[in-house]
């Protein structure tokens, strides 16, 4: 069976904004997931991330599951500087 795989590396503009993202993506991360398996490493100012799937359903899922929390994280602090 052929497997599905999507490396992706986010940059930000500093290590804080970085954990930041990193801590509110890694719930969702660690939960088991039949179909799709999901890693991440936060390393200085990037988050690195690595999805295999069984299949392109599973990894499109996989994929806006945790780019909604990458995306409402880095809206709020451009909405809330000065929360961080």
């Amino acid at each position: 069976m052929q497997k599905y795989s999507l490396y992706l590396n986010l940059h930000f503009q500093n290590k804080k904004e970085a954990e930041i993202v990193y801590r509110a993506v890694i719930p969702d991360i660690v939960k088991k997931h039949r179909r799709s398996c999901t890693e991440i490493e936060c390393k200085h100012s990037s988050i690195r991330f690595k999805v295999v799937a069984l299949d392109a359903v599973a990894l499109r899922a996989s994929f806006n599951s945790f780019m909604k929390h990458v995306a409402l994280s880095k809206r709020i602090m451009e909405k809330f500087p000065n929360i961080y």
